[in-house]
């Protein structure tokens, strides 16, 4: 398994970083009308981006950082902890939108 290199600590710095990102994200969930869909977002972190989909859509991150998902949970984001190397518990297909 790869050594992460990140750190809750410094996703928390990188959300300030990343309102650009965000409100592109928010833009395009405007634009599409992204509701009622099925997101998926790996790489998830604290659970920021998905947050903006909810609650009209039913949302998982994926999240290599045991401590990032439980934030992203917290914040009401369902993540589960995962290896992106490694085969996801998740059904092909099953998703209508992925975030990476």
């Amino acid at each position: 398994m790869a050594t992460i290199n990140y750190s809750l600590q410094r996703l928390d710095i990188d959300e300030g970083e990343r309102a650009h990102i965000q409100r592109a994200i928010a833009s395009l969930r405007d634009e599409f009308e992204i509701r009622d869909k099925k997101i998926l977002e790996l790489g998830s972190g604290t659970g920021y981006n998905l947050s903006l989909f909810l609650p009209d859509n039913k949302v998982l991150g994926v999240e290599g950082l045991a401590d990032a998902a439980e934030a992203a949970n917290k914040l009401g984001v369902s993540t589960i902890v995962a290896n992106l190397e490694h085969p996801l518990p998740l059904s092909d297909g099953d998703y209508d939108w992925v975030l990476c």
